[in-house]
């Protein structure tokens, strides 16, 4: 064993041995280069002819391919395929929301107005007629959307002042609520229409509204 010891490690550097009974220049290294030789060495155990300059070391780790998914686009960009009823939970579920504000355009662009007053939104029915129109006001027939029974209500021969309306503008449909207001909307045929208010209902007082003592999803709070 010492004898063996003072071969490999020999006082004189000089004549050191490279490696003990193996030649490296036949495995395919370049001992001259002046790169590191692991990037280019893959096994001592392959032919030289598998061994090329050229070729790298596979890494040892790999992203999965799920980690290079994309991220979905936002949901503000699909709102417009959501139904009414999507787009009013939307609104009263999510207050002080970027969504809220998303269903609220949304539902400006089918043609539903928010009345400031009641709080509610509303739209004129499918083919009524008005029964008088100014600058100021209209009056006809409109459905408003009940947060507390969940569905559409019929309200017959209403007095529709446009400064009770909020003031929007629309991102896709040209004009104001003046000239829109009496389109059809968009998604009116899945949700349930009340023949008229029921006897419970009733639009929240200026004080109820000032004070916070309106009930029901949606009142008393900001939009």
């Amino acid at each position: 064993m010492m004898g063996m010891l003072s071969f490999i490690k020999p006082s004189d550097q000089q004549v050191a041995h490279l490696v003990n009974g193996c030649d490296l220049t036949t495995l395919g290294l370049n001992l001259n280069s002046q790169d590191a030789l692991y990037a280019t060495f893959l096994t001592p155990w392959a032919g030289t002819s598998v061994i090329d300059s050229d070729s790298r070391i596979e890494p040892a780790y790999h992203l999965p391919p799920c980690y290079n998914a994309q991220a979905p686009p936002p949901a503000q960009l699909k709102i417009g395929s959501f139904t009414d009823e999507t787009l009013f939970y939307i609104f009263y579920s999510m207050p002080r929301d970027v969504m809220q504000e998303a269903a609220a355009q949304e539902l400006f662009n089918r043609n539903w107005r928010f009345h400031k007053e009641a709080r509610l939104w509303l739209t004129k029915e499918p083919g009524s007629e008005l029964k008088a129109k100014t600058a100021a006001y209209e009056r006809g027939t409109y459905l408003f959307f009940d947060p507390a029974i969940w569905s559409t209500v019929k309200k017959e021969d209403f007095v529709l002042a446009y400064e009770s309306l909020e003031d929007r503008t629309p991102t896709m449909l040209p004009g104001g609520y003046n000239a829109s207001l009496g389109a059809v909307p968009s998604s009116m045929s899945g949700m349930p229409v009340q023949s008229n208010f029921p006897p419970q209902f009733s639009f929240p007082s200026q004080n109820q509204l000032r004070y916070g003592l309106a009930s029901g999803p949606g009142y008393g709070k900001e939009y």
